[in-house]
């Protein structure tokens, strides 16, 4: 009796072994297609923007799911200027052209500039994907 409950308790414990390999190689192997833009610079409206004034980008895009990702900005131009990340606002999966504002910091250096904008999605429990995009070039001005 008691040899009997063993046998069905390891094979109980290599059922669940089995089952978490599969899960999370799965979690770990599968190609995730989380967001595609379609246009790729992000158009910049306004080429000539103030320090501490706004800079309007457009992003063209098709999401494949509901997550909602972090965004991590940095203005580069030999120089990288970090701004405090963000959720960005586009929840919910389908397709979408928006304008995006984001104010130029009014330390920002004069100078011509890139967006650089890094999406991280958290598509599961153990696995991240980044999506990391760019603006075209505009300049910085007093």
């Amino acid at each position: 009796m008691i040899k009997k409950i063993m046998d069905i308790f390891m094979y109980i414990i290599v059922f669940i072994l089995f089952g978490t390999v599969l899960v999370v190689g799965y979690w770990l192997l599968y190609p995730y297609k989380v967001i595609q833009f379609n246009k790729v610079p992000f158009p910049v409206v306004n080429k000539i923007v103030h320090q501490g004034g706004i800079l309007t980008y457009q992003t063209d895009y098709c999401k494949f799911n509901n997550i909602i990702p972090v965004s991590y900005k940095t203005f580069t131009d030999g120089i990288i200027y970090h701004i405090p990340s963000s959720y960005v606002l586009a929840k919910n999966k389908g397709c979408a052209k928006t304008f995006i504002d984001i104010e130029v910091p009014r330390t920002l250096p004069v100078g011509n500039y890139v967006l650089d904008i890094l999406y991280i999605y958290q598509v599961n429990p153990i696995r991240t994907v980044n999506v990391d995009v760019k603006t075209e070039n505009f300049e910085v001005v007093k």
